[in-house]
């Protein structure tokens, strides 16, 4: 029963109260049957889950190690044992090529193991293999039509193509499975930006308020961070006055910064910037081979752009990227920060040559997206920035 509780609670939303709510039940169950091996794997990739999407808390990424080797040791080639030791690599150590071998081995035991499909997809997508990565979620929506995430994970593909019209179908079908969900919500929030659409994102979250509430909402939006821009004076109050046990007990984050700059408020930006920058630090110090490394690092070149130390912000930025091209990966969200990094450090030509890389490489980031993202503002009377969100190439479904 605690197993099964977990599941429903995790299943199409990833929003950390929910997580915690999941990974306490999960907790129970092994707990209550130390040889669960399937309660151990839903542990693993809930404390796997809370750590990337939640306060990036270090104990979380132990937590999940533990959890991976107890499933190991118990079942070592049971489908769901190899979709946690590879979601492991993939955040836990940063070891994409060993993820794919573990989720391609469970996908041999397994191969409509609907979890595996996406995961596998998911990852597929981040190392450049598009059409793989859509055809498995395509898949997976015909064999697992009720499937929540899978209906959101194809959502998030066909988005990243600039397919919207089937991006918003398939979001449709996952927010009519799961109506509460915050997840499912944010992701129709960001389609509508994609398609440079501030009302509709506008829209969306004042419906995902009424339903989860505003400090909710706001602490979701405040650890995804990218429609930010979007927020009205109230909710940006709301966000401002959210406190590290609204943000999953985590300290490095952006957010508060990004939303003291667009309200011009100098002070509290620098003052935001440099706890940003010392949290992202501490963490970047004890956890020399984790997963999304080049995240961490960009994000920490963001915050100190942020704290006015624009020189500092660059270059870490730059070796953020070079990490990234030593992974063998082509995360659009990289260089689409360094832009931001770079209109921060008064460098306006950089910060378009970084938007021009983000949109060759694809993501919800199109050229309607950095129309109405007032993050560039700055850039907007420059005529290469004019000519690059004026050019056609973004879908227009």
């Amino acid at each position: 029963m605690r197993f099964l509780r977990g599941r429903e609670l995790r299943a199409g939303d990833n929003a950390p109260d929910t997580v915690r709510s999941a990974i306490a039940e999960f907790e129970q169950a092994v707990a209550l049957d130390p040889a669960f091996t399937a309660a151990w794997t839903e542990l693993a990739r809930a404390k796997l889950e809370a750590f990337r999407g939640g306060g990036l808390l270090a104990s979380d990424v132990k937590a999940a190690a533990r959890a991976v080797a107890a499933a190991v040791r118990l079942a070592p080639d049971f489908p769901d044992t190899r979709l946690a030791s590879g979601r492991y690599q993939d955040v836990g150590v940063g070891n994409q090529s060993s993820a794919l071998a573990e989720y391609r081995a469970g996908l041999a035991i397994a191969p409509n193991h609907s979890d595996l499909l996406r995961s596998t997809a998911s990852l597929e997508m981040r190392l450049g293999m598009l059409d793989e990565g859509v055809g498995r979620l395509e898949h997976l929506a015909e064999i697992d039509p009720r499937s929540a995430d899978g209906a959101l994970a194809l959502g998030v593909a066909y988005a990243r193509l600039w397919r919207y019209a089937d991006a918003g179908a398939a979001l449709d079908r996952a927010r009519a499975l799961r109506p509460s969900s915050v997840a499912i919500g944010y992701m129709r929030a960001r389609l509508a930006a994609a398609r440079g659409d501030l009302s509709g994102v506008q829209q969306e979250i004042r419906a995902m308020e009424s339903s989860a509430g505003p400090r909710r909402v706001m602490g979701y939006l405040a650890l995804r961070e990218n429609i930010l821009f979007t927020l009205d004076d109230r909710q940006q109050q709301v966000l401002l006055s959210l406190t590290p046990a609204d943000l999953d007990g985590g300290k490095a984050d952006w957010a508060l910064a990004e939303t003291s700059w667009l309200r011009h408020d100098g002070a509290q930006t620098r003052s935001y910037g440099e706890v940003a920058a010392a949290a992202y630090g501490q963490l970047l110090e004890g956890w020399a081979q984790a997963g999304d490394r080049e995240e961490v690092m960009i994000l920490r070149a963001y915050s100190l752009a942020y704290a006015g130390r624009g020189g500092e912000a660059i270059a870490e930025a730059e070796r953020a990227l070079a990490l990234e091209r030593q992974l063998g990966l082509r995360n659009a969200y990289l260089s689409f920060i360094f832009a931001r990094i770079c209109v921060l450090a008064n460098t306006p030509d950089e910060a378009i040559d970084q938007l021009e890389e983000t949109l060759r490489r694809r993501d919800f980031f199109s050229r309607e997206w950095l129309r109405i993202d007032s993050t560039f503002a700055p850039l907007r009377a420059n005529p290469r920035f004019q000519r690059l969100v004026s050019s056609s190439g973004s879908a227009k479904e």
